[in-house]
């Protein structure tokens, strides 16, 4: 799967060039905003617990760091780091005893993607992006009150690994070194071990793009 996602933007990065290499344009930017998850509370099971509530906090501020190269008008390629903050949830028990268990999760990586734009008028431009993310996911348990985890239950899980990426975007040229954009950043299946307890990311942000 890695060396597939490789492939697949070594030969869009490849096609751009061909399609007009009298066109070549640098770029670097910035941008903040809010992230979502999807969170997966199954493993928070408290055995024996008869009354009990599930709360998440699937919402946090990310941001990323971008360096990009523009082969033609309508496509680049860019490449950075993302960091999508951290989320957490917690199995809350009432009965027959009371105390929780909670996971704290944070997720970021490096990502390559294939830009597509779209000139419209006035300065501003569609964008879409597909790409690749080499995701790092870590995840903490922890227990409060009267509720403990089994002996030899893992506490810390990490894993790092590579997950599909793809957004859609609009930019407004201020001027021909500056442009704004906001955007929509997807990142599917990250996870903090072998489990299947994948959780999609979103990155909604805005920020600078400068031109060289």
């Amino acid at each position: 799967m890695k060396f597939n996602k490789i492939i697949i933007l070594g030969a869009a990065s490849s096609l751009a060039m061909a399609s007009a290499p009298a066109f070549a344009q640098w770029s670097g930017g910035v941008s903040a905003g809010v992230t979502s998850s999807s969170l997966n509370t199954s493993g928070l099971t408290v055995a024996g617990a008869t009354a009990y509530s599930i709360s998440k906090d699937e919402r946090d501020t990310g941001y990323k760091i971008q360096a990009g190269y523009q082969f033609t008008p309508n496509w680049g390629v860019e490449f950075g780091y993302v960091d999508l903050g951290k989320v957490n949830a917690a199995n809350n028990v009432t009965a027959p005893v009371v105390g929780f268990v909670r996971a704290d999760a944070k997720a970021d990586g490096w990502n390559a993607v294939a830009v597509g734009t779209l000139p419209l008028s006035n300065g501003f431009s569609l964008l879409g992006k597909l790409g690749t993310i080499r995701s790092t996911t870590t995840m903490t348990l922890s227990t409060g009150g009267a509720v403990v985890l089994p002996a030899g239950t893992q506490t810390n899980f990490k894993k790092s690994e590579w997950n599909w990426t793809y957004g859609l975007g609009v930019q407004y040229d201020i001027s021909k070194t500056l442009a704004v954009r906001g955007e929509w950043d997807r990142f599917d299946g990250l996870r903090p071990s072998d489990a299947s307890n994948k959780t999609n990311f979103n990155l909604y942000s805005i920020g600078l793009n400068f031109k060289f």
